[in-house]
């Protein structure tokens, strides 16, 4: 997505609105040919007439302003892409704490002691990642962890 700002600079009283629609649809056929993108992806507008527009309450220049196309634009394509990014990094970042857990999990089924120090199982951004603490619990496991204060 491009947007080309500025286009009341094309306003002009002398000019139909075809002349001036034509000359903003060559400037955004110009700038797709220039950056190698679909002319669909370029959208022209005028912000500072859009925003006064929203201010004043005036549909005639908000319109005028081509800024409702550009706000269409960003919710219908730019947000879901966010989205998906959001989504696959969100799952990528639980596989990777997954296996980490895994490791750890397993290294203390398969030797029956707890990893030998804490900081050789680190979660997310380095957090020491530690069996959870069990009221009432007795023996087990996780007592022997270093550092970590009795059940009494």
């Amino acid at each position: 997505m491009v947007v080309l700002n500025k286009i009341d600079g094309q306003w002009d009283e002398l000019k139909s609105t075809e002349e001036i629609d034509a000359e903003i649809q060559r400037q955004a056929e110009s700038s797709a040919a220039i950056l190698d993108l679909p002319v669909s992806q370029i959208f022209p507008v005028s912000a500072q007439k859009g925003l006064v527009a929203k201010i004043n309450g005036d549909q005639a220049l908000l319109e005028k302003s081509r800024l409702p196309l550009l706000e269409a634009a960003l919710s219908e394509e730019l947000i879901p892409a966010k989205h998906d990014i959001v989504c696959d990094s969100t799952e990528s970042e639980f596989g990777d704490v997954t296996r980490r857990v895994r490791g750890c999990v397993g290294s203390v089924v398969r030797t029956g002691r707890p990893v030998p120090r804490p900081g050789s199982c680190r979660g997310h951004r380095g957090r020491v990642m530690r069996p959870p603490s069990r009221p009432g619990r007795s023996g087990g496991v996780c007592r022997a962890w270093p550092g970590r204060p009795s059940d009494a």
